[in-house]
């Protein structure tokens, strides 16, 4: 290649080395003034001279097929102490086809520490001249300007400027030759230099891309060491190792003839790069390197990026977690009055860009390992703070409200929670080293409170702790009548009643001594939508007392007069059926008066027998219906499971009787969803007695009948008969 140094086109007089080229090492010294220094490659004027012009450029792919003109230009502001970015770069660059679009990093650095951005190189003042030969002149005709090797490459093409990293098609481009116009330029914060961007120099790097149509082989380096940290005066050596099915060469391209390489040792498939830095070599350096088969295969391009400075990296150790310096600390009990826990380190601390967590366990004797109660990522902003005041100390919010009180936790902190204050020379990001070590302790929280009641002259107030009833509702908690609890802070629920309200019982064992009494509990969820019954197990049942000395109770009460005069009437009747609870299945023994009512358990299988006191007639149950044991004066909740003839309770079974005049059935017990005075149930059956034999009868529409059809009709000759028992207490 034949090039012509353009000094007529130096703006100013001066001196500077120009170290730009086609691939190769680029950069500019520091100078006094702007200096523009060119090397640019045009057409020859004796094209048969193929040697000694650039004639090849008309074998390129891009640019229309046949470059024209191909410039490079190194221009420096020499008004601003500064030194120009370098980098390390092949010539010419080879990819397989079959391997797919590449993205390739520029190893740039600046001696300087000034920002380096990379660009196609696009400005009017970088791109060759548009010129006409002697030909195209007598033709009057210009060349085109796409035949100058300037702007972007190839269309898909993009350059990361702040990255500089280029991408490439190449699974869509024409296999063959490219070339590639780059530009560097240093920039300085709250420096703005004298070219056309603000840049302090632009230097360009140019260099070939060959496409080779050709499938992907899988010729790797595998997991190499990319950055190292050493001193001036250090012996540096780094074997690098190719993986490849076939014999591969390792192809080094080195910043200086100060770097020395090994043959390759075709046993190892590797070679050794080495180098002994001098004072003068502090800063980075970059190794570039890839690998060509026997069959002409291409690996990736890699780098070895090489740090000098004074010292090497300064291994610390990393900040750890002080146990008895946090909130909560070793074995503290804890409350829901802090809003906040604080975990404190030794050190300063710096967020993990990975999930790490701290989580709080519930420990048990039957699980030692612990259910999760809390998790915080820490990794995340918005669930872990570090203090701007105390950078050593995590912030998360106090998880109280998901803990049991009279309970065992552990903490846990991860290990790598909190990385290390510093940073990595080779990359400028935060150190890759170790983080801070696993922590763990016991924390417990207090016992359980007791509900309270507070006794006035004329009401009572019950304090219930929400610890207590286990998350239940304010909205399901209420006295025997309709009153229920509310929020009263962020511990307790609070329930307030009159003496007289709420379903309040009074009694007075002896004159001048009152006691009110009144029941807590919880209302469980009904086995059916609508239902005034529940199979689930009450978790709250709080009785509450208060006694009153010093005043008598009256029921006050009248009877109104009407001018009528009474008339009175009397009458009598006879038993004609029997409702009768049996122990179990067998029907072999019967509760008794005195046995009645009988504590049962929720869910529990109750036996029913129902007779008719003549065992000459017929026996039908019309319905049965369960109703609360209430006071005086009061209406309770009613629950009909068999209406009708037919049973409408799902667990409603019919049991094996043998006789004509008696009816056996089985239900599983249930309770009322409010609460009454009592808990005792009556179970209330109509019958239909009947004469045997008659069509017309309740007893024989029971037993012909559909349950979608119409409402029975009791026939001429039919008792109908309600008998009641208490089931339950």
């Amino acid at each position: 290649m034949a090039f012509n140094k353009a000094a007529n086109n130096l703006s100013t007089t001066g001196i500077t080395r120009v170290l730009a080229g086609a691939g190769g090492s680029a950069g500019a010294d520091e100078a006094e003034k702007t200096l523009i220094a060119i090397h640019k490659y045009q057409r020859s004027q004796t094209p048969d001279k193929f040697s000694f012009n650039s004639q090849w450029l008309f074998g390129l792919n891009n640019y229309d097929t046949s470059g024209l003109a191909w410039r490079m230009v190194t221009t420096v502001d020499l008004d601003s102490s500064n030194k120009s970015p370098k980098t390390t770069h092949p010539a010419m660059i080879t990819v397989m086809k079959g391997c797919g679009d590449v993205s390739i990093h520029i190893p740039v650095t600046d001696p300087d520490n000034d920002d380096v951005k990379c660009r196609w190189t696009n400005k009017d003042n970088e791109c060759p001249k548009i010129i006409k030969d002697k030909r195209e002149e007598e033709k009057k005709e210009e060349i085109d300007q796409r035949k100058r090797v300037c702007g972007k490459p190839v269309q898909g093409a993009t350059i990361d400027e702040n990255e500089c990293r280029y991408s490439f098609p190449v699974s869509q481009m024409v296999s063959g030759w490219y070339a590639v116009p780059i530009t560097l330029e240093d920039h300085r914060k709250n420096v703005t230099g004298r070219l056309e961007s603000g840049a302090l120099s632009k230097i360009p790097l140019q260099f070939l891309l060959r496409v080779e149509s050709k499938e992907c082989r899988d010729i790797n380096f595998g997991d190499y060491e990319k950055c190292h940290v050493i001193t001036p005066g250090q012996e540096w050596s780094y074997e690098l190792k190719v993986n490849s099915s076939v014999d591969a060469e390792i192809i080094i391209e080195r910043p200086n003839t100060d770097f020395k390489t090994t043959p390759l040792d075709k046993e190892k498939n590797s070679r050794v790069v080495s180098w002994t830095p001098k004072e003068s070599d502090i800063g980075k350096h970059f190794v570039l390197f890839h690998a060509v088969d026997n069959d002409g295969y291409y690996s990736n391009y890699e780098t070895l990026t090489i740090l000098v400075q004074n010292q090497g990296i300064k291994v610390e150790e990393p900040p750890n977690v002080l146990p008895s310096k946090s909130y909560p600390s070793i074995l503290t009990e804890v409350t829901p009055d802090r809003n906040v826990w604080e975990i404190t380190f030794d050190k300063a601390v710096i967020r993990p860009t990975e999930q790490k967590f701290i989580t709080v366990q519930h420990i048990t004797e039957t699980d030692e390992n612990g259910t999760v109660a809390a998790k915080y990522d820490i990794s995340n902003k918005t669930q872990v703070k570090i203090s701007e005041q105390h950078p050593n100390i995590l912030i998360i919010d106090n998880p109280y409200h998901n803990l049991k009180a009279g309970s065992k936790y552990q903490l846990l902190v991860d290990a790598g929670a909190a990385k290390q204050n510093c940073f990595d020379p080779c990359t400028g990001d935060r150190c890759a080293l170790p983080g801070s070590s696993q922590a763990t302790w016991f924390i417990t929280t207090p016992p359980i409170p007791d509900p309270t009641v507070e006794c006035g002259p004329s009401s009572l107030t019950v304090y219930v702790p929400l610890a207590y009833v286990e998350g239940v509702p304010a909205n399901a908690l209420r006295f025997i009548d309709t009153c229920y609890a509310e929020p009263y802070n962020s511990t307790h629920y609070k329930m307030t009643t009159g003496f007289e309200e709420c379903g309040t019982i009074a009694e007075e064992p002896t004159p001048g001594r009152l006691i009110f009494k009144n029941i807590v509990s919880d209302v469980p969820k009904a086995i059916a939508e609508g239902l005034p019954v529940t199979r689930t197990q009450r978790r709250v049942k709080i009785n509450v007392t208060c006694e009153v000395e010093g005043i008598s109770y009256y029921d006050v009460s009248f009877t109104p007069s009407d001018a009528m005069e009474a008339f009175a009437v009397e009458g009598k009747s006879r038993l004609n059926t029997l409702l009768k609870l049996y122990e179990d299945i067998t029907y072999s023994r019967e509760y008794t008066k005195e046995d009645l009512p009988t504590s049962v358990e929720l869910k529990e299988r109750l036996f029913f027998g129902l007779e008719a006191v003549d065992n000459t007639k017929d026996l039908q149950i019309i319905s049965c219906t369960a109703t609360q044991k209430q006071m005086p004066g009061c209406k309770g909740e009613r629950y009909t499971f068999i209406e009708d003839g037919c049973p409408v309770d799902s667990t409603f079974r019919v049991e094996q009787a043998y006789s004509i005049y008696e009816k056996r059935f089985s239900i599983k017990a249930f309770r009322f969803l409010f609460y009454g005075s009592t808990e005792e149930i009556l179970v209330k059956c109509k019958a239909a007695i009947c004469n045997p034999g008659d069509m017309s009868s309740l007893c024989t529409q029971v037993l012909t009948k559909q349950c979608s059809d119409a409402i029975l009709k009791a026939g001429v000759n039919d008792v109908i008969e309600d008998v009641t028992l208490p089931v339950s207490g």
